[in-house]
This record gives structure tokens, C-alpha cells and sequence, in this order.
């Protein structure tokens, strides 16, 4: 027994010596595919790249990217924009690689230039403004092919520009990121939200059926929890009203699709459900219970605003222009109501009758109009009669108004360069015989002298 035990030891020691018999052989390592998450809040759609993975790579959702074990770094980039290199081996035992870890400086830090300009551009690109997820389109990416060098090396906020991309302030990147980091418990905070104001208070009546309700919380509310679940709008028939959510970090607005009734009682609640960042639920006096605030509606308007106008009528001759009136209205529930300009458009180098129609109309529906009428008279002319000698008090002579006469003649035709009149002056003239009818269809359909007017 002892001699079969001493001859498997030895051969179980030369298979070892021997790398197994026909393994990876001495000092290989097995390759794995491991899993990271790229993180300002989770980005879905950033190019990345490692010696293993060199094509067209973009992380996935929750920020999620695979790599090798055997790869040494990994590059993230927008377009052909390099945000950052970092070895693989510095990849966070959380598996997570924050803005901040790529260009190497404490996650905390939120003021660090390249860090905000990185953040800035990734925020920036974001598609879907609804979710904490920052979500990049392809065809969003593909507008920075043709910019190159390094986030340190160009102005971000130019260059988003230029791609025609909303600016956003470095102090809105910076809140975005603090967010961030209390999700994700790099940072603490242990203090539940609670609503600070409302535009319209619990108990308040007479309130406009177009008003929005905007509330004012403690701290910022994490996105993915705004919605229709945990806001909610009802009249006192617990009929569901419609409506839609902005959101900018601790201030919500809520704005009803359609006008509210007339003198109708609403219950706004918002669930306790509602989270900051930190994850803490939303709090009030009454501690863990909804928050309801019920108003009234006013009963309904149906006085017209009024013009600071009225109806008039203006008269000028051809060539002498006059300025519109700038007119304004007032409504008595509503205030400044916009004055909306429609009919002509007055020409004041064509005679004409031009009606410019002023209207104005409030919330409800109540309207009031006037109309500005502008006559545009053809200018008179009255030639001077040539007389230059007064023969009698008061005559021609005596006055010799008028314009003066000035005529140019061409080679078939005579114009009054005052009256703009032209006369045929022709070999033809001298025979033409015509009745006032005859007359006009002739001129109108006559071509002298290079005119046909």
C-alpha cells in the first residue's frame, strides 16, 4: 500500500511541474469578462473602449460596460472627445467608476475644472430630462465625430454650443453631481424632504382655473419618482384631472392640461412615497402621511378686458406715413392681457381704405376688439398755368401756385414728369379719331415707347 501511495506522489508532482498536462502552462491567468458602471448619475450610451473591446462600444443601462481581465485600461469618449483614461486596475471594488475617478481626484470633488467640463457635456447630452439616468442618443454622440483632443484641451460650453445643445450653469452640473453622490452613499444625508411652499394654500378659494400649482421642497426630489402615482390631482367627484410635471431639483410645477371648472372644489396629494436623493421619503407635520392640499376654483368671468383704445379713423395723402398706435389692455381677473394685431397692413405709398383690427382676449374666453381705419388719399396735384403777368388783383398772376410744368419727350411719346400723364406723339396721333370707350381699350392695350401701362 505504502509503495503505491509513494508512486502516485510522484506522479502527481510531475503533472504539476508539467503546468497539468497540456494547460495554459506556468504564470497564465484565466480571462474573465468582468462588469463596471460608468457613473455621474448612471450614463447609458458612452463610448468606451479597452485593449479587448476596440469597436463601437457604449455602456448600457445603469451605466453598465464589460472589460477583460487581461485589459490594462479603459477610454471613455464622446464622438472622438476623450473624457479620460484609467488602468483597470483602479476600477473601485464597488465596481462603479464616478466622473471623478476617471480624472482622478476625490469623488467628492465637484469643482475640479475637468470634472465639470466632463459632467457638463455628459448632462448636457442627456435625451430624457424625465429620469435620474442620463441617457445618450447615438445620433446625439455621432455630432462630436468630427471634434478631437482632450476634455482638458476645449471649451465644453462652446462646443455644445456650436452642436446647438442648451447651455446648463456649472452650478446646476455641481448639484446634479451632490445628488448623485448621496444616492450612491458616497456622501450622507439622513434628513427626509418636506414641502416648504405651495402656490396655492390647503383651503384657498377663488383660484383661477388656468393657475399652476408650484411647490417648494426642502431638498432636491429624485426624478424617477415624480409622476402620476405619487402626485396626484382630483376634483371633488374624485375624477382624475390630467396634467403634466416640470421638475427642477427641489421645485415641482404642476400644470393642469385643461383649464379647471368654475367654482369646483380639487385635492392635490403628494404621496409620501416622494424621495430626496439621499433616499429619505417625504416628510410633514404629521410625519409619514400624504400631503393634501384642497382649494376651490372662482366662479366664472364674463367681463371682456378693455382696450386703451377706441374705434378711430386716421387720413393722410400718398407718401406721408403715420404711426401705428401701440395699443394695450387690462382684465379685471386677469391683468395685462396681449393685444393681438390682424386686418390690413396699411401702405402708405398706395391710396387705399386700410382696417388694422386690435383684439384682445382673456383666460376665459371674453374678448374685446376696436379698429383702426387709415385713408390713404391720393396726393392732388395743381399745375401752375404759365401765367407769370398779374392782370387783376388775385389771378394767376398774382398767386402763380402750383407745381411747375416739366415735361420729357421721346421718340413716340410726351410725359408729364409732375403728373406722371403720358401723351402718344406719333405719326398716328394725328389721325386717331376715338370714343371715350374706344379711347380706353386702346390706350390699355397700347405698347409706345418702351411702356405698356
Amino acid at each position: 500500500m505504502f509503495k503505491i501511495m509513494g508512486i502516485f506522489l510522484v506522479s502527481l508532482l510531475l503533472l504539476t511541474g508539467c503546468g497539468g498536462g497540456g494547460g495554459e502552462g506556468s504564470g497564465s491567468t484565466t480571462e474573465t469578462t468582468k462588469t463596471a458602471y460608468f457613473i455621474d448619475s448612471a450614463v447609458k450610451g458612452l463610448t468606451y473602449i479597452t485593449e479587448s473591446k476596440t469597436g463601437n462600444n457604449t455602456t448600457g443601462d445603469g451605466g453598465s460596460f464589460e472589460y477583460s481581465s487581461n485589459d490594462k485600461t479603459i477610454t471613455f469618449k464622446v464622438g472622438n472627445i476623450t473624457l479620460g483614461t484609467m488602468n483597470v486596475s483602479n476600477v473601485n471594488s464597488d465596481k462603479r467608476i464616478f466622473v471623478q475617478d476617471l480624472v482622478g481626484v476625490d469623488r467628492t470633488d465637484t469643482t475640479n475644472s475637468t470634472v465639470l467640463g466632463v459632467a457638463k457635456l455628459l448632462q448636457t447630452l442627456d435625451s430624457d430630462s424625465t429620469t435620474d439616468e442620463i441617457e445618450i442618443l447615438a445620433e446625439d454622440l455621432n455630432k462630436f465625430d468630427d471634434s478631437s483632443g482632450s476634455i482638458e484641451d476645449i471649451d465644453v460650453a462652446q462646443i455644445l454650443s456650436d452642436k446647438g445643445f442648451p447651455s446648463i450653469t456649472n452650478d446646476d452640473v455641481k448639484r446634479h453631481m451632490k445628488n448623485s453622490l448621496k444616492y450612491y452613499e458616497i456622501t450622507e444625508d439622513n434628513e427626509s424632504p418636506e414641502l416648504q411652499t405651495s402656490s396655492i394654500s390647503n383651503g384657498t378659494i377663488d383660484v383661477l382655473i388656468d393657475s399652476d400649482i408650484v411647490l417648494t421642497f426642502s431638498d432636491d426630489l429624485r426624478k424617477n419618482l415624480i409622476n402620476n402615482s405619487n402626485i396626484q390631482l382630483k376634483d371633488s367627484d374624485n375624477n382624475s384631472i390630467p396634467f403634466s410635471i416640470e421638475h427642477y431639483f427641489n421645485i415641482l410645477t404642476i400644470n393642469p392640461t385643461d383649464n379647471l371648472s368654475h367654482s369646483k372644489e380639487y385635492i392635490l396629494t403628494v404621496k409620501v412615497d416622494l424621495q430626496d436623493y439621499g433616499k429619505n421619503p417625504l416628510t410633514n407635520e404629521s410625519n409619514n402621511v400624504d400631503t393634501v392640499i384642497s382649494f376651490t376654483t372662482k366662479t366664472a368671468d364674463t367681463t371682456a378686458p378693455v382696450l386703451n383704445s377706441t374705434t378711430q379713423t386716421y387720413t393722410t395723402t400718398v407718401g406721408t406715413s403715420l404711426t401705428l398706435q401701440t395699443v394695450t389692455a387690462n382684465d379685471t381677473v386677469y391683468g395685462d392681457i396681449t393685444v393681438v394685431q390682424s386686418g390690413d397692413t396699411p401702405d402708405f405709398d398706395t391710396a387705399g381704405t386700410y382696417n388694422v383690427i386690435y383684439t384682445a382676449t382673456d383666460n376665459e374666453g371674453n374678448s374685446a376688439s376696436i379698429t383702426h381705419t387709415y385713408d390713404v388719399i391720393a396726393k392732388v396735384i395743381v399745375l401752375k398755368t404759365g401765367q407769370t403777368i398779374s392782370y387783376v388783383d388775385y389771378d394767376d398772376g398774382h398767386y402763380q401756385k402750383g407745381e411747375d410744368r416739366s415735361y420729357t419727350r421721346g421718340s413716340e411719346i410726351v410725359i408729364d414728369q409732375t403728373t406722371s400723364l403720358q401723351w402718344q406723339d406719333d405719326a398716328d396721333a394725328k389721325n386717331i379719331t376715338k370714343t371715350w370707350e374706344e379711347a380706353k381699350t386702346y390706350c390699355e392695350d397700347k405698347s409706345l415707347g418702351g411702356f405698356t401701362d
